[in-house]
C-alpha cells in the first residue's frame, strides 16, 4: 500500500505523477496538474492518449474541444469530471487558473506512442 499527499506541480512544470502501476495487461497513472489562465493544452494541435483518461477539476475553468465533433465546446468547471476515450483527440483552453487530478488507465500501446 502507498500513501501520498495530493500536491500540485510548481510552474513551469504543470504535471505531477503521484502513482503509477504497470501489469501485464494494465497500466495506470494518477497525478495532478496545474494550468495557468490563458494556457492552451496542448500548445497547438490536438492531444491523444494511448489510454483512457478520467479528469476531475478541483478548481478552475476550461473550455474543452473534441476533434471528432467540430461544433463541440464544453466549459468544464470546479467539481466537474469527464472521461476521454483512448485516442480521442481533444484540447483545452484554460479560462481560470486550474487544478485537476487525472487517471490514465488501460494497457499502453508501445507501438503507437502518444501524439
Amino acid at each position: 500500500m502507498k500513501f501520498e499527499t495530493l500536491t500540485y506541480p510548481t510552474p513551469p512544470e504543470y504535471l505531477k505523477e503521484i502513482f503509477t502501476s504497470s501489469a501485464a495487461n494494465f497500466d495506470l497513472q494518477f497525478g495532478s496538474v496545474f494550468l495557468a489562465k490563458g494556457t492552451r493544452i496542448p500548445e497547438s494541435d490536438w492531444t491523444r492518449h494511448d489510454q483512457a483518461k478520467i479528469v476531475y477539476l478541483v478548481a478552475g475553468k476550461v473550455n474543452l474541444y473534441l476533434e471528432e465533433q467540430p461544433d463541440f465546446k464544453k466549459i468544464i468547471k470546479t467539481g466537474d469530471t469527464f472521461m476521454v476515450e483512448k485516442y480521442e483527440a481533444h484540447y483545452g483552453e484554460v479560462l481560470e487558473d486550474t487544478q485537476l487530478i487525472f487517471v490514465l488507465f488501460g494497457k499502453k500501446d508501445i507501438e503507437n506512442k502518444e501524439e
